[in-house]
């Protein structure tokens, strides 16, 4: 009987386990579980602040376009500073 290759790289973690403390292990899967619940909040926090800064760069172009600068009387290159800023809330998710 011929051993796939899912077959050996069992069999090499398998092996790699052996060779570990219980300690470590345990350490391992903590680590993971924390990796994950944290992937878990920080990823959809992340993907609702693109889409709104996505929304807030598409808005400020249209209203551009229909007399926003006339109205709030912007010179110069004033309408790019607010669109290339930074989200505060993505300056404060970043120094954690």
């Amino acid at each position: 009987m011929t051993s796939s290759i899912s077959d050996e790289k069992a069999q090499d973690t398998f092996e790699d386990v052996e060779h570990e403390s219980p300690e470590s292990i345990a350490y391992k899967k903590k680590e993971a579980a924390l990796v994950w619940k944290l992937d878990l909040f920080i990823a959809p926090v992340m993907m609702m602040l693109m889409i709104i800064s996505y929304l807030d760069r598409g808005n400020i172009g249209f209203a551009a376009t229909q007399g926003m600068i006339k109205d709030i009387n912007l010179k110069g290159t004033q309408l790019n500073v607010r669109p290339s800023s930074p989200e505060p809330s993505l300056c404060l998710l970043t120094r954690w």
